[in-house]
């Protein structure tokens, strides 16, 4: 990005008036997506490589990511405040951006959302579609010969009973005059970067309490027992066998993920299943399990699940893509900037409005190894 600094003409710069922040809020849009629009004209000069928002933080001369090879440092962070008005506006969409991006791209995001959706409200009412072992809509998918002019059998979807409601999320850091003056904006990223990282666990232990309890719409997570599953078992061991049938339990949906407490987490790790009997045959005849139940499965630790009345580990099974559907606030990742003249602190808040559904309540259950 800084490459394009010293080649920016005066026609070329983007200067970011309070009329645009007001018009950014007024379309209900982020100002990143009404500068584009805006300037789409001058986007398209840079082939892509820069959106508005880059373009106008390189008109104030903000270098915003350093490059070591290249000797370059990024600018301080103080720079957004004492270089014009246009460069303090730049500010809050900066911090937005960065704790968007770092929220995206947490390691664990990946494996629990399976849709994310941006909505204008704070509540939504999702599609249901009802596919538990005795519903009708699981009878209606069974493949069967239809006769002339009989009915057709249909599969319903029903919009929820109770609307998905959104919370906010979010993480505050105080910053001084003098840490604004001698911070780099790349070592206020870290900082930022590790809010978005507690705004992301905070966020996972939502979606393991939707796993349990439901969404609010009478779909808990189904419950199955080690000592239901696997009789010759032993009490608190999750033992290979189990882990099977339960990946199974609710087939043709397959449980690629598993989320375990500590308990389990170091069952899994040090686990050693024995091969020896397939041996003989995998050597020259390889497995494949094309339907997905055994084709790799993700374990995410997590310290929220607690175990059982009887001190017995807990593990949570998901369908990643078919489990949990993310609700965003449409511009709703906020950043509020106060400053308080009389001490020159400024107090900088982010956070995002969010909530989750269960796509569809067979894609998730829970396995007590009791």
């Amino acid at each position: 990005m800084d490459k394009f600094l010293n080649v920016l003409s005066d026609e070329m710069k983007i200067e970011v008036t309070q009329e645009d922040i007001e018009q950014a809020k007024y379309n209900d849009v982020s100002l990143s997506t009404y500068l584009n629009e805006k300037y789409s004209d001058k986007v398209a000069k840079f082939n892509n490589n820069l959106d508005a928002f880059d373009i106008a933080v390189l008109s104030q001369g903000i270098i915003v990511r350093g490059d070591v090879k290249r000797g370059i440092e990024s600018s301080k962070m103080i720079k957004f405040f004492n270089t014009t008005t246009s460069s303090r506006l730049l500010f809050p969409e900066f911090i937005v951006r960065t704790i968007r991006q770092s929220i995206l791209e947490q390691p664990i995001t990946q494996y629990l959302i399976g849709e994310t959706q941006t909505i204008t409200g704070d509540t939504m009412l999702q599609p249901v579609l009802d596919l538990s072992k005795e519903s009708e809509n699981r009878k209606a998918l069974k493949y069967t010969r239809i006769s002339e002019a009989a009915d057709i059998p249909t599969t319903e979807i029903n919009l929820a009973k109770t609307a998905i409601t959104i919370y906010k999320y979010g993480r505050g850091v105080k910053a001084s005059y003098e840490v604004l003056r001698r911070t780099t904006i790349d070592m206020f990223r870290k900082t930022v970067e590790l809010i978005g990282r507690f705004i992301s666990e905070a966020e996972f232990a939502e979606i393991i309490r939707v796993i349990e309890e439901g969404d609010g719409n009478d779909n808990p997570a189904t419950v199955y027992k080690r000592s239901e599953l696997n009789t010759s078992g032993t009490s608190g061991v999750l033992d290979d066998v189990t882990l099977l049938k339960f990946l199974m339990a609710q087939y043709p949906i397959a449980y690629d993920t598993l989320i375990v407490n500590q308990d389990l987490y170091l069952q899994l790790i040090t686990s050693q299943y024995d091969t020896s009997l397939t041996t003989g045959v995998t050597d020259y005849v390889p497995f494949t399990f094309p339907q997905g139940i055994f084709q790799g499965l993700t374990i995410l630790y997590n310290e929220d699940i607690k175990n059982t009345a009887g001190s017995k580990p807990r593990a949570f099974g998901l369908n990643r893509s078919l489990g949990i559907r993310k609700i965003i606030e449409q511009g709703s990742t906020i950043q509020e900037n106060e400053k308080y003249a009389s001490n020159q602190t400024n107090v900088i808040y982010m956070t995002e409005n969010a909530g989750f559904g269960k796509i569809y309540n067979e894609a998730s259950a829970i396995l007590e190894v009791d």
